[in-house]
């Protein structure tokens, strides 16, 4: 990134050319070199983060900064201290299911440690962490960030620590979550799709619809999703969910 011209380039050869310090061919080559050299930030970006991401070296966290989690078993890891994640924290609480989150961000894990949240600070990409935080006995990792390219990075980090690992990821729309089902994910929960599935139940039931044909009804339209997502994805469905959510119901 340090690499391509700026704009003040722009001004400098101008001037230089203007002056004749600077041969106008010379001028016109540098100028173009300079305009190619800034389009194609966002490509020297992206290839510098996925090198970054292969060559960085994998150490364990700082203990200075990362505060190390509790040593006693837990069963689930969040990942994002954000509003989802700290909403899937109270769930697993309610269900006295012993868990952490993890946060990239130090201000969010000072204000949320500050109010009692069992957050804590690191990068949930390296995998030397992702062991320092116990996945080797975990039963379950929570992806909530919403970066696709984040998450992306985080699942693939958490496959190759543990592959048999139920991993739940947040996925932005039903691409994002057919390509975290190929990266490996159990289950992808699209926004888009939870969204229009919590406003047809809310309508449903506010039109007099009773609630448990309502709440079935949903199972059953998430359930279809999902399979779609996986079969798109190359992953075998789990259809048979589905027909009991329909029997039960």
């Amino acid at each position: 990134l340090l690499g391509p011209g700026g704009e003040f380039a722009f001004i400098v050869i101008g001037l230089g050319v203007a002056e004749g310090i600077i041969g106008r061919d010379t001028g016109a080559l540098a100028l173009a070199l300079t305009s190619f050299s800034m389009a194609i930030i966002p490509l020297l970006d992206y290839v510098g983060r996925r090198i970054a991401g292969q060559i960085s070296d994998e150490r364990a966290p700082n203990p200075a900064l990362a505060i190390p989690p509790p040593q006693e078993q837990i069963d689930a890891i969040v990942i994002g201290g954000g509003r989802v994640g700290r909403l899937v924290s109270e769930m697993l609480s309610v269900h006295k299911i012993k868990h952490i989150i993890v946060e990239s961000d130090p201000g969010i894990v000072t204000r949320w440690r500050g109010e009692g949240w069992p957050v804590y600070f690191g990068d949930a990409k390296n995998k030397v962490f992702l062991r320092y935080c116990g996945i080797a006995s975990a039963k379950g990792v929570i992806v909530t960030v919403n970066r696709p390219s984040v998450a992306d990075e985080i699942v693939e980090s958490v496959r190759a620590v543990r592959a048999d690992i139920l991993v739940v990821a947040r996925a932005g729309d039903e691409s994002h979550a057919r390509h975290l089902y190929k990266l490996g994910v159990t289950d992808a929960v699209p926004e888009t799709v939870e969204a229009s599935l919590q406003l047809s139940e809310a309508t449903l039931i506010g039109l007099g619809v009773p609630a448990g044909p309502v709440i079935a009804s949903i199972h059953e339209k998430r359930d279809a999703f999902r399979e779609a997502l996986q079969g798109a994805a190359g992953r075998p469905t789990r259809g048979l969910r589905a027909s009991q959510t329909k029997t039960s119901s």
